[in-house]
This record gives structure tokens, C-alpha cells and sequence, in this order.
């Protein structure tokens, strides 16, 4: 009698009390089992198994049970394991959860944490430079002749020409790609370490240019700036290269001192005074060469003092007029003394008369 329960006897009669999880049957002289699981909101996420006398809540994955025992909560993966998502930010979700993974990272294939992704093997990485690949980044070693972009990702051309200005001594600079070049002015040449312009050359230098054709070359080969930047070329001294001398019958004839207006082959004319190619060539003014060197103009144009003899003296020259001759107010040449005048003692009683040499 009152199987699963308790009898109590009463005269004439009994009556069961049915033990925790069991039920009066019908005929009331028993105890059956009670089904929990077929009452509403048994288990939440989980499962209910019926047992004899009471029920047991197997909870869905990711869901624990709680101190209800009728009800599965959820487990925060993120909380429980400290080592989940790696690389990445753990977010918690109803049952499961997920990585967001941190910039240079993508996800596992099980989604459990974060690998490194190789933007190395992306196109188009770290142009004209090497892609070097780290835990979650990169990083571009860029080829000679380029620097880093300003976000790092493609290496641009360096413009040696704007940043420094120690390139192309004494030449014109020209940015290429990844490098550049050095454009002399006619007459030097590049130098070894290829970026300054040398007055090397040597050639003839000339003081005459007809149709263009140069001509009255000079006894000696010099370079181009001992030419032109000398104090005797007429394109540095204008008014210097021709005299004023009084000549047999006393005509006044001008007479050229063969100042220098052409150097090399082929024959090149010698920049104009006050241009940019003169100032370039001649950085350091008429009588001194580029390499600020004092010219011998005496050498370079042994023509240069008609009537007289010439003398070098540091940035230019002097003329040291004959006998019966004299400097005239350029100070460049040496022009006849005209003795009748300059004395008018001569020839007393008499008329005199000028002998031009």
C-alpha cells in the first residue's frame, strides 16, 4: 500500500502522502511518478529528462545549470577563459560567443582566437620597396631613391634635386625615379662621384667668331672658365678688348688686343657678362677661374697688351706700355705719346712734327 509514499491508517479506512516528486494515483491506494518535465518553462535552454521522482535539466552547449535547477543559464566564455580570442576582443553571446579580432589579425577557422594576417601577400604592397611581414602588421623597406609614404603602405620617389642642395655641384640636377642625374653646362664634365661638375676639359681658346666659326686660337689649351672668366675675354670686360693707337700717317686706328670670346671644339662662344651661364661658370667674377683660381690672362692671351708688355697681377692684369707709349683711360691699353704736344719746348724756333711708331 501507498507505494512511493507514506500509509497513514485511519479507523476504517488509510490514506497515502506520496513522497517528494510522486503523485496520488487514481485509485488513490498508490504513489506514481510526476512528470516535471511536461509543466511549461521546464529547462530553459536545455533539455528536460523525466526521472523516477524527480527530473534533471541537461543544458544546451554553452548553458550551465544554475542554483534553479529548472533553469540553464548562460556561460560567459569570455570570463571563464582568459586564453579565448587571442589577439582579438571577446564578445559574449546568448549560448556562445565571438572574436572580433584586433587590425592585422583574422579569425581562426574554429573562431576560438586570432591569426596574424600576411598583408605581404596582398598585391600592390609596398610598391617599389620590400614587404616585411609582423605579428599583426607589416612593414615596407623601401629600394634606394625612395622614402616611406606618409600611411606606410608604397614607397615614393625621393626628390634628391629638392632636398639636398649639395647635388649637382656646379650642374643642372634632374629627379628620376628612384634616383636622378647630373646635367653639365657645356665644357665640364661629371665628375666620379657623379654629382659635381668639374672644369676639367681643355681646349684652345679664341679670340675671334666670324660666322660662326671661331678663329685666332690661342698658343695654349686651357679650361673653359681660364678662357672666358679671364680678364682679358671682352664678354666679362666689355670695352677691353679693343685700343685706340695712332698708326703711320697719323691715322687713328682701332686695333683689337684678341680678347677671348670662344673656347673648345667645337668652338663654343663664352657666356655674356651678367648672364646665368657666366655667373655659373664664373662663380667668382672676371680674372678668377671656377675653382676660384687667379687666370694668367698674360698666358692664356699673350696679345693682350698691344704696344706694351703684359703683367699678371691676382684677378687681372696690367699692360707696361713700350717707350712712346702710354696707358690710355682704360687702363688696358698703351696708346702713342704725342711728344709735340705733350712738350711744347720741342723743336724751338722750329715746327714740330709727331714720328707714330
Amino acid at each position: 500500500m501507498c507505494r512511493n509514499g507514506q500509509c497513514i491508517n485511519t479507523p476504517g479506512s488509510f490514506f497515502c502522502i506520496c513522497d517528494h516528486g510522486f503523485s496520488l494515483s487514481s485509485d488513490r491506494t498508490s504513489c506514481e511518478d510526476t512528470n516535471e518535465c511536461a509543466r511549461d518553462g521546464m529547462c530553459a535552454n536545455g533539455h528536460c529528462i523525466n526521472m523516477d521522482g524527480t527530473y534533471h535539466c541537461e543544458c544546451n552547449p554553452g548553458f550551465i545549470s544554475s542554483t534553479n535547477p529548472q533553469i540553464c543559464v548562460d556561460i560567459d566564455e569570455c570570463r571563464e577563459n582568459g586564453r579565448v580570442c587571442q589577439n582579438g576582443h571577446c564578445v559574449n553571446t546568448q549560448g556562445s560567443y565571438h572574436c572580433s579580432c584586433s587590425p592585422g589579425y583574422q579569425l581562426s577557422p574554429d573562431g576560438a582566437f586570432c591569426l596574424d594576417d600576411n598583408e605581404c601577400q596582398k598585391t600592390g604592397m609596398c610598391t617599389n620597396g620590400m614587404c616585411v611581414n609582423m605579428d599583426g602588421s607589416y612593414k615596407c623597406v623601401c629600394d634606394t631613391g625612395f622614402a616611406l609614404s606618409p600611411d606606410g603602405s608604397v614607397c615614393i620617389d625621393v626628390n634628391e634635386c629638392a632636398s639636398s642642395s649639395s647635388t649637382c655641384v656646379n650642374g643642372e640636377c634632374i629627379n628620376n625615379q628612384g634616383s636622378y642625374r647630373c646635367k653639365c653646362m657645356d665644357g665640364m664634365v661629371l665628375g666620379k662621384d657623379g654629382k659635381t661638375c668639374m672644369d676639367t676639359r681643355r681646349g684652345y681658346c679664341y679670340s675671334k667668331i666670324e660666322h660662326g666659326r671661331c678663329g685666332n686660337p690661342s698658343r695654349h689649351i686651357t679650361t673653359k672658365s681660364e678662357c672666358c672668366c679671364s680678364g682679358a675675354s671682352s664678354t666679362s670686360l666689355p670695352g677691353s678688348s679693343t685700343c685706340e693707337v695712332t698708326t703711320g700717317g697719323g691715322r687713328a686706328q682701332t686695333v683689337t688686343s684678341s680678347s677671348m670670346v670662344g673656347w673648345g671644339s667645337p668652338c663654343q662662344e663664352c657666356p655674356h657678362a651678367g648672364s646665368a651661364d657666366y655667373e655659373h661658370l664664373c662663380p667668382n667674377g672676371p680674372g678668377t677661374d671656377h675653382n676660384g683660381n687667379d687666370i694668367n690672362e698674360c698666358s692664356v692671351n699673350p696679345n693682350i697688351c698691344p704696344n706694351g708688355d703684359c703683367e699678371n697681377i691676382q684677378g687681372s692684369y696690367r699692360c707696361i706700355c713700350a717707350t712712346g707709349y702710354k696707358l690710355d683711360t682704360s687702363g688696358k691699353c698703351c696708346v702713342d705719346v704725342d711728344d709735340c704736344r705733350e712738350n711744347p719746348l720741342l723743336c724751338d724756333n722750329g715746327q714740330c712734327k709727331e714720328h707714330y711708331r
